[in-house]
């Protein structure tokens, strides 16, 4: 993945400025929506699951002991 990416910078360094201009939004319309639609497949398991979560449920309490677990020496 590491050479896909290098390859990809050099080519858009070869771009002049104005390709870059042209391609560039499309890119970022691109991400955008990979990112919708992640976004929208957890919030979907998360309904799915919604009955699973116990009514006392502590998230942050929950965050803070998985923290001090995992980053704890």
């Amino acid at each position: 993945m590491a050479d896909l990416r290098a390859e990809a910078m050099r080519l858009i360094q070869l771009l002049p400025e104005e390709e870059l201009a042209e391609i560039l939004p499309e890119l970022k319309a691109r991400r955008s929506a990979v990112a919708l639609a992640a976004l929208d497949r957890i919030v979907e398991r998360a309904r799915k699951n919604r009955d699973r979560i116990p009514a006392d449920f502590d998230y942050k309490k929950e965050l803070e002991e998985a923290r001090e677990e995992r980053y704890s020496i």
